[in-house]
């Protein structure tokens, strides 16, 4: 086994190593994963993220060692120029999501860059980057944070096994928004599993938690609304529902098939 770390914009995961494999997920820049088998078939590797999702990745996509990233992605995207200047070559672009090495800060708003997989230093917006949660931060401000994060997909198409702006589906909006925020949840759609979430019932949920459906999920927002992720045809990406019929966005089927609301606190 080794360490590696994704240094194109997204890797994606996949759920064998054959050419008709299922999208499993996506790994974006900067995070890092653990090879468990090298180049197995195609030229894909086998890895476990650090969130512990499993699945298979080309090994093109992959740099060796860690990248200790200290900040993290929150714009659309993120463009590393090779100067500090809107004129410049840019190198790379990476999503919303990805960890990046910052390495300084200068004062007309650029951040140095240290990227993976590459010596020297590119440069990208300070305001389009935040520091990376190295804790759950206290309940009211992680609360806070996770909506803020979930919100910026809001119009993402819908891609299963997408996490990015480019597509995203119902269990990568919210896995990506508490990663984001410092809390690792599992990215698959099932009622909570082992971990830091726990059940509890609708009437219990706060926004920011986490509602549950037969092969679904969504992030409570408080006043029976949600935001999620949904591939039915009118919708096909990031919107905000409702369990009020009568409002925008009510959808009676989730009301029906609800099967709990699930906290980390």
């Amino acid at each position: 086994m080794r360490k590696a770390t994704v240094f194109l914009p997204s890797a994606p995961l996949y759920a064998s190593a054959t050419s008709e494999a299922v999208l499993q997920d996506e790994i974006l820049y900067g995070m890092e994963v653990t090879v468990h088998q090298e180049a197995v078939l195609n030229g894909m590797c086998k890895v476990t993220s650090d969130y512990g999702y499993s699945g298979f990745v080309s090994s093109s996509a992959l740099c060796d060692g860690q990248y200790p990233a200290n900040r993290v992605v929150t714009a659309r995207s993120a463009h590393l120029m090779k100067h500090p200047r809107v004129d410049s070559v840019q190198e790379l672009c990476v999503p919303q999501g990805s960890l990046l090495i910052c390495m300084g800060e200068t004062a007309d708003g650029w951040s140095q860059i240290q990227p993976a997989g590459m010596s020297g230093i590119l440069y990208t917006r300070t305001s389009w980057l935040a520091e990376r949660a190295a804790q759950i931060a206290p309940e009211p401000v992680f609360r806070r944070n996770v909506i803020r994060t979930a919100m910026r997909y809001l119009h993402t198409p819908y891609r299963f096994g997408g996490k990015t702006p480019q597509g995203i589906d119902c269990s990568g909006l919210c896995s990506i928004s508490y990663l984001a925020n410092g809390a690792v949840i599992w990215r698959d759609a099932i009622k909570p599993p082992k971990g830091i979430v726990r059940p509890i019932s609708l009437q219990e949920a706060k926004p920011a938690d986490l509602l549950y459906f037969p092969g679904h999920m969504a992030l409570y927002l408080g006043a029976d609304r949600f935001l999620h992720a949904t591939a039915r045809a009118g919708d096909d990406g990031v919107c905000i529902g409702s369990f009020q019929e009568g409002t925008s966005g009510y959808r009676g089927d989730l009301k029906e098939s609800f099967l709990c609301a699930g906290t980390i606190f």
